[in-house]
């Protein structure tokens, strides 16, 4: 890349944008240098000689600086590829996803779940089951409990082309049981999933590791014919639902 690095290190000239595009795309798909591609992308936004190209700018620079972990500036992105005219359906969708995720990380929830959903209306795929499953999620943080429990349901079927998310969302829709005290239908999802799921390990484990729980409260419960075990459910967790990246 050192020929266009030379001519875009040298400021605008006629050679300039077509080599920050050249340098910039070369170092997102080929390198995976995301800061750089970020910078090159900036660059190309300011020095763009049509609007077709300043799109195309904004959309790189914003997958470069989420990739690179720069939110503010994705934030930022985000709302001006939402804002342009030549933005598509599905690019407006995958923009929004990118606002559901950062403002996620903030814990910032309303502006999540309004993102989020916005991206469940634009797109169908992978970004959609995400959507689903975390807005179900942030539910559950909220200690909305009956309807993380309903979003989490739903999102188990409706994702049913993305098993991963498909399992996320069955482990999550088991928590909200156990915390209610459903002890016997929060073992039964998850007896489904360690039966039925074998694409991620991760998934298996924590599965498994959480009906153990269960039983153990099960078993106790049956043993000192006492009530009020479920509730217990959450002293014996330790954070693994897990969150954004999920």
């Amino acid at each position: 890349m050192i020929d266009y690095d030379y001519v875009a290190g040298r400021g605008v000239s006629q050679f300039s944008a077509k080599a920050l595009r050249k340098a910039a795309i070369i170092a997102e798909q080929h390198e995976k240098d995301y800061e750089r591609a970020f910078r090159y992308f900036s660059q190309l936004e300011n020095q763009a000689i049509s609007e077709e190209v300043r799109f195309e700018a904004q959309r790189g620079a914003l997958q470069a600086a989420y990739q690179s972990g720069k939110s503010a500036e994705s934030l930022v992105l985000a709302r001006k590829v939402i804002a342009n005219p030549l933005a598509d359906t599905r690019m407006k969708g995958e923009a929004e996803f990118y606002i559901g995720k950062i403002t996620l990380e903030r814990k910032d929830y309303d502006a999540s779940i309004q993102a989020f959903s916005q991206t469940i209306q634009l797109l169908d795929g992978e970004m959609a089951a995400e959507a689903r499953y975390q807005i179900a999620y942030m539910y559950y943080l909220k200690r909305d409990m009956n309807l993380a429990r309903e979003l989490s349901n739903k999102a188990s079927y409706e994702n049913s082309g993305y098993p991963y998310w498909v399992a996320r969302s069955i482990i999550l829709l088991s928590d909200i049981l156990a915390e209610q005290g459903d002890l016997f239908n929060a073992e039964a999802a998850l007896s489904a999933i360690i039966e039925s799921y074998s694409d991620d390990e991760d998934i298996l484990r924590e599965a498994q590791e959480k009906r153990a729980r269960i039983l153990e409260l099960m078993n106790r419960s049956s043993r000192m014919d006492t009530t009020g075990d479920g509730g217990r459910f959450l002293d014996m967790q330790e954070d693994d639902q897990g969150g954004s990246d999920q």
